[in-house]
C-alpha cells in the first residue's frame, strides 16, 4: 500500500521538530536518521505522478532543507556525508525539469478528467439531497449557449496545456478571459510554477551553503567571497552571498492586538546574527537582504529565498 501524502508531510513536520529540539552535543546520530527518513519521503513523492503530490513534495522538501540547515549549524555528519549531500543537491537541481514535467502531466490529466466528469458525466449522487442534480450535459437541450461555452472553455484549456512545462503555460493571459474552468486552472498553474521556481532557488542556495561548510571544515575559515555563483532562477543574475552579520526575523513571543477579523499573532523582531547566508531575490525581484516574512520595521512582506547557517552556536 502506498503511503498517503498527508502522512509523509506530517512525518516531515515532526522530524524537523525532532531535529530542532536536539541540544548541542546531543543525539546527532538520531537527528541524522530522522533527516534520512525525511529524504526518503521526499524521493517517494518525486517519483509518483499525482495531482496533489507536487504540492506536498514542495512542502516536504522545504522542511527537509530547513532540517539540513539545522544539521549544518550543529556540525552534524562527517565530511563524506556532507560531500554526498552536496552531490545530491546538484543531482536534484538537474532532475528538477523531469520532476516538473511529471507534476505538469499529472496536473493537466487531473484537470481534464475533472472537467469531462463535470460537463459530461454529471455530479455524483448526494444522499443528503431529496433530488438528483441535473447533469450539465443535459442543459444543451435547454441552453445551447451553455454547451458552446463548455466546448470553448475546454478548447481554451487544451490550448493552454499544449506546452512542455508549467513555465510555458499562458497562466496570466488566460486568467483575464471569461472561462470558468480555464481560469481556475490558470490560477493554480501560476501558483505551482512559482513553487517550483522557489524550490529551484532553494536547491541552488543550499548547494552553495553545503560547499561553504565543507570549505570551512577543510581550511578552518569561511570564504569571504564566492565566484562564480549559480544563477538566480528569478532574475538570471548570480545568487547573493554573505559571511558576517545577517538579518533575521524572530518572534518576540509578545502577542499583537487582534485585527478586524479577530486574528492575532506574535510581533516579529528584526535583528542581526553572525551567520553565512546565500539568497535569491524571490518572486518580487527585490533584494530584501535575504528576509522572508513580514518585516514589522519596514511594514512590508518580504519574499527572498535563502539558505542560512548561524555560526558561533
Amino acid at each position: 500500500m502506498s503511503p498517503r501524502p498527508e502522512l509523509i508531510r506530517a512525518f516531515c513536520s515532526l522530524a524537523l521538530w525532532r531535529i530542532a529540539s536536539t541540544p548541542a552535543g546531543g543525539d546527532r546520530a538520531g537527528a541524522l536518521r530522522c533527516y534520512r527518513s525525511m529524504k526518503n519521503g521526499c524521493r517517494y513523492l518525486e517519483k509518483v505522478p499525482n495531482v496533489i503530490y507536487p504540492l506536498v513534495r514542495f512542502r516536504c522538501e522545504s522542511l527537509r532543507l530547513d532540517a539540513l540547515e539545522l544539521l549544518l549549524e550543529a556540525k552534524a555528519g562527517s565530511n563524506t556525508w556532507l560531500q554526498q549531500e552536496a552531490k545530491e543537491l546538484r543531482e536534484l537541481r538537474e532532475r528538477d525539469a523531469v520532476a516538473e514535467g511529471q507534476g505538469f502531466f499529472a496536473y493537466v490529466a487531473g484537470v481534464l478528467n475533472v472537467m469531462d466528469s463535470a460537463t459530461h458525466t454529471g455530479i455524483p449522487p448526494v444522499t443528503q439531497l431529496s433530488y438528483q442534480p441535473l447533469c450539465p450535459r443535459a442543459l444543451r437541450f435547454f441552453f445551447p449557449q451553455f454547451r458552446w461555452y463548455c466546448s470553448a472553455d475546454r478548447t481554451e484549456l487544451m490550448r493552454m496545456c499544449d506546452v512542455p512545462t508549467f513555465r510555458s503555460m499562458r497562466g496570466m493571459e488566460v486568467i483575464e478571459k471569461p472561462y470558468m474552468f480555464s481560469r481556475q486552472v490558470a490560477i493554480g498553474v501560476v501558483s505551482i510554477e512559482k513553487k517550483f521556481t522557489i524550490l529551484r532557488a532553494r536547491y541552488r542556495a543550499m548547494e552553495v551553503l553545503a560547499a561553504v561548510e565543507l570549505h570551512k571544515r577543510e581550511t578552518g575559515a569561511y570564504p569571504v567571497k564566492i565566484e562564480p555563483m549559480p544563477p538566480d532562477p528569478f532574475t538570471g543574475k548570480p545568487l547573493q552571498y554573505r559571511f558576517g552579520d545577517c538579518p533575521v526575523l524572530e518572534s518576540s513571543r509578545r502577542a499583537v492586538p487582534a485585527d478586524a477579523a479577530g486574528y492575532h499573532g506574535y510581533e516579529m523582531l528584526y535583528r542581526k546574527v553572525p551567520a553565512v547566508q546565500v539568497w535569491s531575490v524571490g518572486p518580487n525581484g527585490i533584494d530584501e537582504d535575504g528576509l522572508g516574512g513580514y518585516d514589522e520595521a519596514a511594514r512590508r512582506q518580504c519574499d527572498d529565498i535563502r539558505a542560512i547557517m548561524r555560526i558561533g552556536k
